[in-house]
């Protein structure tokens, strides 16, 4: 079967009887619509068979619904469908379309008691007394139309009870642009269309986009708190795309802190927010705390004596459902969203993020520490300084246990092996 042009086809395919099956057929109904245009379906009353108030129909791909309200009868098929006094017919057009119009052609016991319509939004065209159809136009995804209580444009006189009569609906509508896609990274929100041409208009107050007044998107934006983002697109031919509403969830970045310990130096601190820190002269390494914002996990890792260690931009890792590597190093994931006491003693690379729900703010940061100066090069008199023990993470260890650890004593740092 071949269709050439815009419209309906009703395809029929029918069998003889045979040994095995009895005779019979079916018919497909095939609509072939322009999607840059609008187009008409006419739905016949006898479509709509089985249509009650417990109970929609679909016809062409559009719903029916009625209920009878505060009437005294409920709409029925009787060769033409009726609505009576009070009662109400609700068309919805499937999610990617819009109805901008629809047109009752009223039956010839219709116009006996043909009666004011009105819609829940969009317009009713004049009615008259003899009108032969009923028509609104507007631009919805669905539209209730409710029948008056008095025949006051019919025949029989307008001291009879109003019904909607028709033998048929016409329904002409147009394409809905699909939603915008929202998704936010690191604090900054994105959203994108896949059609070509769309323009994207979005609000970030909680109101709801009004094209007129709402900000159209250029390109990402940052956040400094959660923000919900309402955005609808606009299509060339098309009808504006239904509001897509996205809480963007605003994740504090961690913060690191450093100080030297060592008694022979100045004492000396400051904070890891850089991606490559130089630290000149700072004897027997530094001390690392990291610390998450209020209410998120922190995980970390910490790699030294790198001879060409990493300077990458950050990351954002996906997986926060078990331990997995960042750069080939495990990371570390600390419930309380706090670790102290993680020494660094050599060049090397820090590191950390925090999540909350799915949402991650990771740093990478790399220390250097460059100079004769270093701590690869201190001579000093170990026995005068404080014992120390670290796990091989760095973390400080009160009193180790069955292991190999770093004790440090002063500005000497060695691998020991506790038994």
């Amino acid at each position: 079967v071949t269709i050439v042009g815009v419209g309906t086809a009703i395809i029929t395919a029918t069998c003889a009887e045979t040994e095995k099956f009895a005779a019979g057929s079916a018919s497909y109904t095939l609509t072939v619509i322009d999607p840059n245009g609008p187009a008409v379906v006419t739905i016949n009353a006898a479509d709509l068979s089985g249509l009650a108030t417990d109970k929609n129909v679909t016809a062409q791909g559009f719903t029916f619904d009625v209920e009878k309200n505060n009437g005294q009868t409920a709409p029925t098929l009787n060769g033409d469908y009726r609505i009576y006094a009070k009662g109400s017919l609700n068309i919805i057009a499937p999610e990617d379309l819009q109805i901008v119009n629809v047109v009752f052609a009223i039956s010839s016991n219709g116009k006996k008691r043909l009666t004011s319509i009105t819609a829940s939004e969009g317009s009713i065209a004049t009615q008259a007394y003899g009108d032969t159809q009923v028509s609104w136009s507007g631009n919805a995804n669905s539209v209730t139309f409710t029948v008056g209580e008095k025949a006051i444009y019919g025949s029989d006189g307008k001291n009879k009870a109003g019904q909607l009569c028709f033998d048929n609906v016409k329904i002409t509508y147009i394409y809905k642009a699909k939603k915008p896609v929202v998704s936010h990274n690191k604090n900054q929100v994105t959203i994108t269309h896949e059609e070509e041409g769309a323009k994207i208009y979005y609000t970030v107050d909680g109101s709801d986009v009004d094209v007129a007044n709402a900000t159209l998107y250029v390109g990402p934006f940052a956040i400094d708190k959660t923000t919900t983002v309402k955005a609808v697109a606009v299509v060339e031919g098309k009808a504006n795309s239904a509001q897509h509403v996205y809480v963007a969830e605003y994740i504090a970045a961690p913060t690191a802190t450093w100080e030297s310990k060592n008694t022979e130096d100045h004492h000396a601190s400051g904070v890891l927010d850089a991606s490559t820190m130089d630290l000149d002269g700072i004897h027997g390494g530094i001390i690392i705390t990291i610390t998450a914002p209020e209410g998120c996990a922190l995980w970390y890792s910490l790699t030294q004596g790198e001879s060409n260690p990493i300077t990458k931009a950050p990351a954002m890792y996906a997986n926060v459902d078990k331990d997995f590597t960042a750069v080939d190093v495990p990371l570390t994931k600390v419930e309380s969203g706090k670790v102290e006491n993680v020494l660094v003693q050599k060049q090397g690379k820090l590191t950390y993020y925090t999540e909350n729900a799915d949402r991650k703010q990771s740093h990478d940061v790399v220390v250097n520490f460059t100079g004769e100066t270093g701590v690869e090069d201190i001579i000093a008199d170990e026995n005068n300084g404080e014992v120390e023990y670290f796990n091989l993470q760095g973390v400080r260890v009160a009193n180790p246990e069955n292991g190999v650890y770093i004790r440090r004593q002063g500005n000497k740092a060695t691998k020991v092996l506790v038994k």
